[in-house]
């Protein structure tokens, strides 16, 4: 046992001189899958491997590699490493695998919660894919990091967009908007959606009163069009709903 943790440790080394030299020689993917063939569960030979097949192997053998490197890292508490491998092969497969690619960015969360690339990700493949409740849970877990009220505000007005537009459910909608707007007026979008909410919520004057801070919005920016087609709104809603809607 003391010899083959001997010679695990002096083959790191070597390894890890190897890796280190600017331009990686054929010996080294050689060695890693020698070794590896040796002690499957070599991490230093897995990672060798993989990163000398970035720029020569295709891109789901080198995927898989990678994924490799997760479970190995996993298994031996190296969170750091574990992610990283996750979030390359997870990039390597976004064109080819993207089911695979979004399964290592949710291992990328797992370790490192916020991971802007690996959330960004995720949220356009749950988008992609319909798994609108998983976008509104992902994007109230970013709140906790959005790093003003702005981004914040942002954030709100895509679960408030997401539970109006794809869920059905328009009181939650309306109170996430509502809250994009305190924390920032000047979000058009947040408006023109709180509207929406308002009307099928059966309060026009309330949706008449965002659309009104919508014009607004558009005279300040000088979009004469939007402004023109949000007062027609607003005078439509006047003319369904009576003096209320005033």
């Amino acid at each position: 046992a003391t010899s083959d943790v001997s010679a695990r440790a002096t083959a790191a080394k070597l390894l890890h001189v190897l890796c280190a030299q600017e331009d990686l020689s054929e010996e080294t993917p050689r060695l890693a899958g020698d070794l590896i063939g040796r002690w499957p569960d070599f991490l230093p030979a897995a990672v060798a491997l993989a990163t000398g097949s970035i720029d020569v192997g295709a891109a789901s053998e080198t995927a898989t590699r990678w994924s490799r490197i997760v479970t190995l890292a996993e298994a031996a508490g190296l969170t750091e490493l574990a992610s990283r491998a996750a979030l390359t092969a997870a990039r390597l497969l976004a064109a080819t695998d993207p089911r695979l690619a979004m399964e290592l960015n949710e291992r990328v969360l797992e370790h490192r919660p916020g991971h802007h690339e690996a959330t960004e990700a995720l949220l356009y493949a749950y988008t992609a894919a319909g798994r609108w409740l998983d976008v509104v849970r992902l994007a109230r877990q970013r709140l906790t990091a959005a790093p003003s009220p702005r981004d914040q505000a942002r954030e709100h007005v895509r679960i408030g967009e997401v539970l109006l537009e794809q869920l059905g459910d328009e009181t939650g909608a309306k109170e996430a908007l509502l809250t994009a707007t305190q924390l920032d007026a000047t979000n058009a979008r947040a408006w023109d959606l709180l509207a929406l909410a308002h009307l099928l919520l059966a309060d026009p004057a309330a949706a008449a009163r965002a659309l009104d801070r919508l014009a607004q919005l558009e005279e300040a920016r000088g979009d004469t069009v939007g402004e023109a087609r949000t007062h027609a709104r607003i005078g439509t809603l006047w003319e369904t709903a009576g003096d209320d809607a005033n």
